[in-house]
């Protein structure tokens, strides 16, 4: 009798997490963009692997994320953001780059001006734009702004799915 109960109690569970996800799902899939905290399980749910475990190395605050669930050809999307001081981006950025070579994405050329036009904020100047791909066709960005007048520089890495 006991471990009919036991096993009764674990099947529930499986069932309310297994909903609980799904409509955390539906919820994001109706949203479009959002914008979780970390942590969360929007966060769990709607923010890619690759960029939940990615280092942000020098970071003056908590990263801030955002996803999107694309729409039409766009596809979906995660994004991990966050300041650093002018002397710490070296440093930041290197350990992305590290990292991406880890999970096996490679740089690939491109014409980073054009590219990077999305990237530059007003009252911001592109200070380094790089996209790489994996072999599964997965494609990451990682683009360095400054702040024209603090001088602080913002690190945004983008995982296309």
């Amino acid at each position: 009798m006991r471990l009919r109960s036991v096993i009764f109690g674990l099947v529930l569970l499986v069932f309310a997490a297994s909903a609980s996800w799904l409509a955390v799902f539906g919820f994001l899939i109706s949203q479009e963009d959002y914008s979780p905290e970390r942590g969360s399980l929007r966060y769990y749910v709607g923010i890619s692997s690759l960029i939940r475990n990615a280092p942000a190395t020098g970071t003056m605050a908590q990263p801030a994320y955002f996803g999107s669930v694309g729409d039409g050809n766009k596809p979906p999307q995660s994004e991990m953001t966050f300041e650093t001081s002018a002397k710490d981006i070296t440093e930041a950025t290197a350990a992305i780059t590290s990292y991406l070579r880890q999970k096996d994405f490679h740089q690939r050329s491109i014409d980073a001006g054009n590219a990077a036009a999305s990237f530059v904020p007003e009252g911001e100047r592109l200070v380094q734009y790089a996209q790489y791909a994996s072999s599964a066709g997965e494609v990451a960005v990682l683009a360095v702004t400054q702040a024209i007048a603090t001088g602080l520089c913002k690190v945004t890495l983008t995982h296309y799915d």
